[in-house]
């Protein structure tokens, strides 16, 4: 997988977050951008990126790591964190990526839930999770664990999994890219209940 992260970054034109298809996401200090690459054009520099992601790395983990090879990968993005001083190093809120009226349709209607897919392409990659927390109506920091990812390596997490963006610390100019996408895989209808997610005190609708 190391090698195709090598083969995906190749492919990569050179990095400028402030020009298009580059858009910021949330953060508390904007230090997160995506290109959605499931948006991408025949002519933009990115479209090299995006086939190789449809064509071959979102397959290959379907089969190898899922069991299946019929499952659409949905959603392609190229994740960007800017690296900063550490006061500025700030995680995202903890969320679901996925809104809850979609994660009981899917169950309801598919009979499968969403998979979240991250690839780091860098190393020294971070993510917080909150394990078991597929029914949560809360979260607390201090039942946070970070997952710490180097280049190649690969996160499956359910879609109703609580998780949140690390922040990065480093020089300015510097940056952690890594590529996320979902697929779909079978679980049955009653896999892992989804209710509404509060967290510190603060009311999060989905």
């Amino acid at each position: 997988m190391k090698e195709a992260c090598e083969r995906l970054l190749s492919t990569l034109p050179p990095i400028d977050t402030s020009c298009h298809p580059w858009e910021r996401i949330f953060n508390p200090v904007h230090t997160r951008h995506q290109v959605k690459l499931f948006d991408v054009a025949s002519r933009s520099p990115f479209v090299k990126a995006k086939r190789l992601v449809e064509q071959e790395l979102g397959p290959l983990i379907n089969r190898t790591l899922l069991g299946l090879g019929d499952r659409e990968v949905t959603r392609p993005a190229l994740l960007l964190s800017n690296k900063t001083s550490k006061e500025l190093a700030h995680a995202q809120p903890p969320h679901r990526d996925w809104m809850l009226n979609n994660l009981k349709a899917a169950l309801k209607h598919n009979n499968s839930f969403p998979v979240g897919v991250i690839i780091s392409l860098h190393d020294s990659g971070e993510l917080h999770v909150w394990p078991g927390s597929f029914d949560a109506t809360e979260v607390n920091e201090k039942d946070r664990v970070t997952v710490r990812l180097d280049a190649g390596d690969i996160i499956l997490f359910h879609g109703a999994l609580i998780h949140a963006g690390a922040g990065y610390e480093g020089d300015d100019g510097e940056y952690h890219l890594r590529l996320h996408f979902y697929t779909q895989t079978a679980h049955g209808r009653e896999a892992w209940p989804v209710v509404k997610l509060s967290w510190w005190g603060t009311s999060m609708t989905q």
